[in-house]
C-alpha cells in the first residue's frame, strides 16, 4: 500500500510497484476522492484517520506500508 500515492514520490513508486508486482498486487491512497490516473485499486484516506487506515489494511491484507503523505518532495523545496 502506497499512502500518498498522488506525490511526486508516490505516482513515480505507484506505477514502478504497478509495473513490478502487476495492479491486483498495488494499493493506492491519498486525500482525493478519486484519481483515474492511478492503475490500481485506490482509496480516498486522510492519513490522520487511524480508524479508515487500519480498515482498509486488514479488508485488503496490507503486508507493506510505503508511507508517503506530507513528505515534501524536491519540487516543493
Amino acid at each position: 500500500m502506497v499512502a500518498g500515492c498522488r506525490g511526486q514520490i508516490g505516482t513515480a513508486l505507484t506505477n514502478a510497484l504497478i509495473a513490478e508486482l502487476g495492479d491486483a498486487n498495488v494499493i493506492a491512497a491519498d486525500l482525493v476522492e478519486s484519481d483515474p490516473t492511478i492503475g490500481c485499486k485506490y482509496y480516498k484516506l486522510d492519513v490522520t484517520d487511524k480508524k479508515t487506515y487500519k480498515e482498509i489494511v486488514e479488508k485488503e491484507e496490507v503486508d507493506y506500508i510505503l508511507h508517503l503523505a506530507a513528505i515534501l518532495s524536491s519540487l516543493g523545496e
